[in-house]
């Protein structure tokens, strides 16, 4: 089987949580790092899945932690949308950019405060994430937390220094 033709079937395996076809497939040679005209890479989805199996044998095969989707997400961005701590630990382990964004600017930091994910926030903190860093609207990690009213989230960010004082591009606190 070509190449390509294992790299496809791996896609497949990947989106029904087949973490023993993953493994046989990878065995074969499938790439985990192809993309081709997938939107997403084989490491986000399996994070978006949440299947810990197959994100570790991506892992072990040499899946690059840093690489993008189509929008410009990582793994280390979904992990921390989704508030996979073990997943974000592993990634920043080997190596995740912490201060990544996706295309609309946002960051791992900006997701897990948007979305409350307190242990994330707190990780990622210690790993140097920006904790001021904007998106292109120009929100920062503590914006988002306000906007959602994570009362823990925003005690964190300000106990890091999270400028309390950051506007938008339209002025807003």
């Amino acid at each position: 089987m070509t190449i390509k033709r294992l790299t496809k079937k791996l896609f497949d395996a990947i989106f029904t949580c087949d973490s023993r076809g993953v493994e046989s497939l990878l065995i074969q040679g499938a790439d985990p790092n192809y993309k081709g005209s997938l939107s997403d890479t084989f490491l986000v989805c399996a994070v978006r899945k949440q299947d810990k199996s197959i994100i570790n044998l991506l892992l072990e095969y040499g899946a690059d932690v840093n690489a993008k989707c189509d929008c410009g997400s990582t793994a280390l961005i979904s992990a921390s949308s989704l508030g996979d701590i073990n997943t974000v630990e592993k990634l920043l382990k080997r190596g995740a950019d912490v201060n990544t964004h996706n295309t609309a600017g946002y960051t791992a930091l900006q997701l897990a405060a948007y979305n409350g994910h307190t242990n994330v926030i707190k990780a990622l903190i210690k790993h140097v994430a920006n904790i001021n860093a904007r998106d292109k609207q120009g929100f920062t990690a503590l914006t988002k937390a306000s906007l959602r009213n994570h009362v823990e989230a925003i005690k964190v960010l300000l106990e890091n220094g999270a400028n309390i004082e950051s506007k938008n591009k339209k002025g807003q606190t």
